[in-house]
């Protein structure tokens, strides 16, 4: 059980030079708002159990006289979990740091109110979605035990087992149903022979896969621009047998966003830097600009919806409204479980997520340059001529994937699609 003591920790990222005072009234204020008034004060603060209570009492009419122990618990581990991870807080963190240093008082507070409604709204969503899980882990009885709601203070993560496989063994690493007390597969997969079709947007937008694109100006060799899926993933072992409470869908916001790192920054209209893009794939020359032009016009359309970029400067994004679902497993027929009792199968939930840099560099003076693609999970590079001839036989060991669902609709779709798609879909009714 969540003891009232504990705590969950808010970090803001501001600097020692920025840890300014910030003057306010004497009038009592809502939590959440006092929330963000520490940390603009003390970068960092740590929100106990009691204050988020105190949250979910003032802010969202949570009456927890009425509640169990179990339903306080679920409360307090998703508002734990979702508070911290709200997407805003470093576009908050970098707001609040420019204000300070421009002692703009008035546009912090305009900030402040406004970033009071969004996060307000953000855990609106989340509490509503929690009260009905809170009401039905009650009247079934949940164990708690099998929950692991407990917060354990020496615990440095949620990870009880760590397992070391590639991409297809892990596909095809859980028995459906165990087999003499055994969960796992340990029979070599054997390698099918399949031709897929994949479309180079899908294959860059695969998971973990890396594209630079490097130019030499005068004797310096720079990386003026790379980009790297790093698709975020969660797993959880179910047995489908006993009654699975589905992931919750939750929005996420598909804007890019800066990683601030306190370097000076120059605003420029996006334009810039697409046409340095095209200046550079005028220069890779032939017989290998065909096909690495093709890599130049996938970086031209995914940023071409920007109106403005900040260089240099590292950004990422969410690509997706919302996360992905599918359960991996493999099925045994020769199981031991004649009243099959288990059906054990690994869920794994997908938030797709790009990371890219883009530099400020003047190519006045550029060369040559260069483009390349790594897959990160064999430690592979290409370029060159055939650059997406070799992209696409390479990736043929990696499309055999189940497909995914949408958590908010529930349609099933091919990974390959999504990939293809950007991992953008639009859920009925369209």
């Amino acid at each position: 059980m969540n003891s009232y003591s504990e705590v969950v920790d808010i970090t803001s990222d501001g600097g020692e030079e920025q840890k300014q005072s910030i003057a306010r009234t004497n009038e009592p204020e809502k939590p959440i708002m006092s929330l963000f008034r520490r940390l603009i004060e003390n970068d960092k603060t740590l929100l106990t159990n009691l204050q988020i209570l105190q949250i979910l009492k003032i802010e969202f009419n949570v009456n927890f006289k009425n509640l169990q122990l179990v339903e306080i618990d679920i409360y307090l581990s998703v508002m734990k979990r979702f508070l911290k991870d709200w997407p805003e807080w470093d576009a908050f963190d970098q707001a609040i740091n420019q204000y300070k240093k421009e002692n703009n008082q008035n546009a912090i507070e305009m900030m402040l109110k406004s970033k009071y409604e969004e996060l307000k709204s953000y855990l609106q969503s989340i509490v509503d979605t929690t009260r009905p899980i809170a009401k039905k882990a009650v009247e079934d009885v949940v164990d708690i035990a099998n929950l692991d709601l407990k917060d354990n203070k020496e615990k440095q993560s949620d990870v009880t087992l760590v397992i070391e496989a590639n991409r297809s063994q892990f596909n095809n690493l859980i028995l459906r149903h165990p087999k003499k007390g055994m969960l796992f597969n340990g029979n070599k997969q054997e390698k099918t022979i399949k031709s897929y079709i994949l479309p180079l947007d899908a294959i860059l937008n695969w998971w973990n896969v890396q594209i630079q694109v490097r130019v030499k100006v005068k004797h310096d060799i720079i990386l003026y621009y790379s980009r790297e899926t790093k698709h975020k993933l969660k797993h959880t072992l179910v047995n489908k047998v006993l009654r699975v409470q589905s992931p919750i869908p939750i929005e996420s916001s598909l804007q890019l966003q800066i990683k601030y790192d306190g370097r000076h920054k120059t605003t420029v209209n996006t334009s810039v830097v697409t046409n340095n893009l095209q200046r550079i794939a005028s220069m890779l020359g032939q017989p290998d600009a065909g096909e690495s032009r093709c890599i130049i016009d996938f970086i031209v359309k995914e940023i071409g919806f920007e109106e403005k970029l900040d260089v240099p400067a590292y950004y990422k994004r969410t690509l997706s409204k919302y996360a992905y679902k599918r359960y991996l497993y493999v099925d045994n027929a020769d199981s031991d479980a004649v009243d099959k009792k288990y059906d054990v199968q690994l869920e794994e939930i997908i938030t797709p997520t790009f990371e890219m840099f883009v530099s400020d560099c003047d190519l006045e003076g550029m060369t040559t340059c260069e483009v390349n693609v790594k897959c990160m999970m064999c430690d592979v590079t290409f370029t060159g001529m055939n650059i997406v001839q070799l992209l696409n036989d390479h990736f043929q060991e990696h499309a055999s994937e189940k497909p995914w669902t949408c958590l908010s609709c529930g349609i099933e779709l091919p990974m390959i699609e999504l990939a293809d798609s950007w991992w953008c879909h639009r859920c009925p009714p369209y």
